[in-house]
């Protein structure tokens, strides 16, 4: 089979290597779709403590199952339709127990300690299977290019369920990639009377136009002020969503937040960024909550699926271009480029 492989940083590779041998407790599906995350650039780009090169990279991946193992005859046949999620638990530490899997103690990853989806085919071991997020989703009319992004969507409906998401909410999203574009369709479905896209870059605000939002802001003081005067009354909003690598989004996400409101930092910063500053008078006296987000469970992947399967969210406007494994330079590229949303490799 062919796969890409991280050799070292700004250094990918196509090679020909053997398809993996399975036991009886295991399976291999053919990859069909596997998107292009943030992450991935910043992996390229600076590698990453987890990942040892050479080591084949992606987990935003569906695949169709084509050798299934004796013991997984009971779960799994062959031309099963898989999506499936990025972090794999081990189920046995506290986190896991108390069903927060995605802090897990001894948490691994596609793409990262495992092979990744940018091969043309991936083997899923046991552990993958007992405590991995790995659902079944054959029958489904949706594509598989959109079953590849229900690993984002899944960590969008976590951040979400942290922030006690409800109908009504007035919802301001801080930035305007292909997250932040996520989080602006899932807020809709959740049921927000108002959702605000902002970002620093114009041409990003322009793509971003491809999904509905009820205002889309260039990050200006002024603006934002306005869109809170005339959608708020002045009041702020519900819910800040900081979905950028932006210290001074986290910072200036205490201006506009509405008393008892909930700021979500979604998005990671890089490595190097200076401690956060913020007046801690704020939070105290609007009693406000400052939460983070990472990942999803087995649980949030499962409702993203069901939703992808049930049609009740539409993720193809984020799709702007796919990719053969063999261009998957070009697609980097393309990920890179503003005017893109979400950069998808069909191997």
């Amino acid at each position: 089979m062919k796969a890409v492989f991280l050799e070292s940083i700004n250094n990918l590779t196509i090679k020909d290597v053997p398809i993996p041998e399975i036991t009886d407790d295991e399976i291999i599906i053919k990859v069909d779709s596997c998107g292009i995350c943030g992450s991935d650039l910043r992996i390229l780009e600076s590698g990453n403590d987890r990942i040892t090169p050479p080591q084949i990279i992606g987990h935003e991946t569906s695949g169709t199952v084509v050798r299934v193992g004796e013991n997984q005859k009971h779960r799994f046949n062959i031309g099963d339709k898989i999506a499936l999620s990025a972090d794999i638990a081990c189920g046995k530490c506290v986190w896991c127990k108390e069903g927060f899997s995605n802090n897990c103690l001894r948490n691994v990853a596609f793409g990262y300690e495992y092979p990744g989806g940018f091969a043309e085919y991936l083997k899923l071991d046991k552990r993958i299977l007992d405590f991995g997020p790995v659902v079944i989703t054959t029958g489904s009319s949706a594509s598989q290019d959109e079953f590849s992004m229900s690993e984002p969507l899944a960590c969008c409906i976590n951040c979400y369920e942290l922030c006690n998401m409800s109908i009504g909410k007035k919802v301001l999203i801080l930035g305007a990639g292909p997250m932040g574009c996520m989080l602006t369709i899932l807020g809709k479905v959740m049921g927000a009377s108002v959702v605000v896209l902002c970002d620093i870059d114009s041409t990003r605000l322009e793509v971003a136009k491809r999904v509905e939002a009820d205002r889309y802001i260039i990050s200006a003081h002024e603006e934002l002020e306005k869109a809170k005067n005339e959608l708020t009354d002045n009041l702020g909003f519900d819910i800040i969503i900081t979905a950028c690598p932006s210290i001074d989004a986290q910072e200036m996400s205490l201006k506009y937040i509405k008393n008892k409101g909930v700021i979500n930092f979604f998005g990671g910063l890089p490595g190097n960024t200076r401690n956060i500053s913020i007046n801690s008078n704020l939070i105290h006296y609007k009693e406000l909550t400052i939460l983070g987000s990472h990942g999803s469970t087995s649980k949030h992947h499962k409702l993203a699926v069901e939703m992808i399967m049930n049609k009740k969210i539409n993720l193809k406007p984020l799709i702007t271009k796919t990719f053969p494994l063999e261009e998957i330079d070009k697609a980097y590229e393309e990920a890179k480029n503003k005017n893109n949303l979400k950069i998808i490799i069909n191997p």
